[in-house]
């Protein structure tokens, strides 16, 4: 099981913007990493196309697509329905409450 994530790089100032740009995608959630003057934005998609159609709704600024892997102990919370980072190996809990946090309805 695969998370296609797709970057997305601009200036501190328009973070919240590019996060509202989300909301109109397939995005299952992201995450923001403050780099001074920046902001490096990482949003989820369950499949390649999804995350590519979204791409174009950031095309005034850079963006990086990438597939990760989901973890083992991640992916059986998952399909259980219970994400619980207590149960899962460190690594595995900080993304998965990565994972969760920020999920579109």
């Amino acid at each position: 099981m695969n998370d296609f994530l797709l970057e997305i790089s601009c200036d501190l100032k328009r973070e919240e913007e590019m996060i509202a740009r989300l909301f109109l995608t397939r995005s299952t959630g992201s995450t923001s990493d403050d780099l001074g003057l920046s902001t490096l934005i990482t949003a989820y998609f369950e499949s390649a196309a999804d995350r590519d159609d979204a791409a174009a709704f950031f095309a005034d600024v850079d963006v990086r697509a990438s597939e990760r892997a989901i973890g083992r102990s991640l992916r059986t919370q998952m399909s259980s329905g219970s994400p619980s980072p207590r149960s899962a190996p460190a690594s595995d809990a900080i993304f998965s409450a990565q994972y969760v946090r920020g999920m579109n309805p």
